[in-house]
């Protein structure tokens, strides 16, 4: 029976893998689901590693001690084991190709699980020349391997976490961050009324972005610190200084306007996890 189809064609070599963890929700690159269906089986991740350290050291040449001059988090390469099963071999060659399709476009989003929460980055498929390593076995099953590439070393959440203060005078509030990574604000401005009024600073620590601009009633001014862009009514102009961050624990803020005005100042910011 050993060289028969019982052991070398089936229960062995084609059995179901196992899967080494059941992970709660989806897996998803670009619109393609890749866990919780019915045909994908995960037997591997990595995702709950952190990303890669660019860590610089200097050798003191008087000591036997060095110094640490830079701790920085870079990419993260993120690997996932599966196998896919089809009721046939046309079956399978048909979805391996429409995953070829989907997995190989470039900067799309992937979602993974984490606790029970969804957390996504943008990524690329590293692998697409050694995705499926095709056996004369396969015939209904197939294993494959994914490595994606983020260069943001954070996954972050899928929604904004926000706050809103209508004020006539000056704002100072701070935000808690409390989870494990920096992360970056926007806030929008919406004015109910203006006279006068034609600077804006918007200040988070040592970081200050100053806007010059004529602000009238119902004008909307939006300092976008994720995407490095400040608009005017949905028109990018310019600003001067440099972005806020918004770093562990409390982070105090304030945002001083000149003139007369009511303003609607709403500030949110996505979650980051390393």
């Amino acid at each position: 029976m050993f060289n028969a189809a019982p052991f070398n064609l089936q229960y062995f070599n084609e059995s179901q893998a196992v899967a080494s963890e059941a992970l709660v929700g989806e897996i998803v690159y670009n619109g393609y689901t890749l866990h919780q269906t019915s045909d994908i089986r995960l037997n591997f991740t990595n995702h709950y590693d952190g990303p890669r350290v660019e860590a610089k050291n200097y050798l003191l040449p008087w000591s036997d001690w060095g110094v640490l001059e830079s701790y920085l988090f870079r990419e993260r390469t993120v690997i996932f084991r599966w196998s896919l099963s089809k009721p046939t071999s046309e079956e399978l060659i048909a979805e391996m190709e429409q995953m070829k399709k989907l997995l190989c476009v470039p900067d799309q989003t992937l979602q993974v699980y984490i606790w029970s929460e969804p957390r996504r980055a943008r990524a690329y498929l590293r692998n697409p020349d050694n995705i499926f390593q095709r056996e004369h076995y396969h015939i209904t099953r197939q294993p494959f391997t994914l490595e994606f590439v983020i260069l943001s070393p954070f996954w972050e959440s899928v929604n904004y976490t926000s706050k809103s203060y209508t004020v006539s005078t000056s704002l100072t509030e701070e935000i808690y961050n409390l989870w494990s990574a920096k992360t970056k604000p926007k806030v929008t401005l919406v004015f109910a009324a203006a006279s006068s009024t034609n600077s804006i600073n918007f200040t988070m620590w040592n970081k200050s972005i100053v806007i010059s601009n004529t602000i009238n009633a119902w004008d909307i001014v939006i300092i976008d610190a994720e995407n490095y862009e400040v608009s005017y009514n949905g028109v990018l102009i310019d600003f001067d200084w440099v972005f806020p961050e918004i770093w562990l624990d409390s982070n105090p803020y304030t945002i001083v306007i000149n003139g007369t005005f009511t303003v609607t100042a709403s500030i949110q910011w996505k979650t980051k996890f390393i």
